[in-house]
């Protein structure tokens, strides 16, 4: 009886003086991320100032100054409403804005996330210095204001409905991104089921253009035909990044796992076909992104490092090749088509 009241009186001191699991680390906003993005805007601002920068930004100040961009995009509101909220007094000042809001929209998300400071830092310099994060700030903002309040939605929070009606606003296209999230919901396979069933509609849809010689709507798959090599580089490339995704996240079903297979079923016709590339393109711009973003909160623990690495090195990559390819046309303006 003695014993048994002494195990009992140790076993409740035990239970007392024992310390509840430590929660996880609440990880703080990047300090270098934040001083990243200013640098970014800053330099194109400046790149701005001294004229040599593209037509589309150019396009969307005219329209935000003039107060005509209701009548030319009336269902693509987000981009125009965060400027005039901003109030620029200049180009440059647009320019730096809209990149530094953009990537800050980015850098709440990946905070909300718990993504470690050094993730967050990786993650804004793919979003602003590798071929995809260079296209998004000097000629794709309003995809690019669709994928940052896109990922603010996903990482939940304050602010998140709002977000999703800004991403959905942002640009026509980010409906199929939202799609594209939905379906990553279902199990791989049946996932992998509807990217063929996209597929399936392209097909149509080459049809359709064939039936209708005069139609011009089909000038993405025109592109594609046009630069079939180039997409397939880029194409290869992407599907070798999936794989390696694949390979490195948790075990079991994931949601980023049934997209990841979903976008390698709709990656591959790229290889064969130059029409359905040239149309995958405009899509793979939101599709590619968000799964690289999401990449690190699927990630196996012992994977981290190999994460990191390949981020950095499709980074460094795909900003040599934006430079070689897209560095005349989207800066300088000296365009050959």
């Amino acid at each position: 009886m003695d014993l048994w009241r002494t195990g009992g009186c140790k076993s409740g001191i035990a239970a007392v003086t024992a310390k509840p699991p430590a929660p996880s680390a609440r990880h703080r906003v990047s300090f270098m991320a934040a001083s990243l993005i200013l640098l970014v805007a800053a330099i194109w601002s400046t790149v701005a100032r001294v004229g040599l920068l593209g037509w589309d930004p150019h396009t969307y100040y005219a329209l935000l100054q003039q107060r005509t961009w209701t009548q030319v995009y009336p269902y693509e509101p987000t981009l125009f409403l965060v400027a005039w909220a901003a109030h620029p007094w200049s180009f440059p000042s647009y320019i730096f804005m809209t990149i530094t809001i953009a990537l800050s929209i980015l850098l709440v998300a990946f905070r909300r996330l718990q993504y470690a400071p050094i993730d967050q830092m990786i993650l804004i310099l793919f979003f602003s210095c590798s071929f995809y994060g260079l296209h998004f700030m000097v000629a794709f903002q309003r995809q690019f204001f669709g994928i940052a309040f896109f990922l603010l939605t996903v990482a939940g929070g304050p602010g998140r409905i709002l977000a999703r009606i800004g991403s959905l606003l942002a640009h026509l296209f980010t409906c199929c991104l939202h799609i594209f999230w939905f379906a990553s919901r279902l199990r791989p396979l049946t996932a992998s089921l509807i990217g063929l069933a996209g597929i399936a509609l392209i097909s149509f849809y080459k049809n359709v253009l064939t039936s209708d010689p005069s139609s011009k709507s089909g000038s993405y798959g025109s592109y594609g035909e046009q630069f079939a090599a180039h997409l397939l580089i880029k194409q290869c490339l992407t599907i070798l990044i999936a794989i390696v995704i694949l390979a490195t996240i948790k075990e079991g079903r994931s949601r980023l796992r049934s997209a990841t297979y979903t976008y390698i079923t709709l990656s591959v016709p790229c290889l064969f076909w130059p029409f359905y590339a040239g149309m995958f393109a405009r899509m793979d711009y939101f599709y590619l992104p968000v799964i690289i973003a999401l990449w690190p909160k699927y990630l196996r623990d012992d994977r981290r490092v190999l994460c990191r690495l390949m981020i950095l090195s499709f980074s460094v990559i795909g900003c040599y090749i934006w430079i070689k390819s897209n560095l005349a046309c989207e800066v300088m303006g000296f365009c050959q088509f």
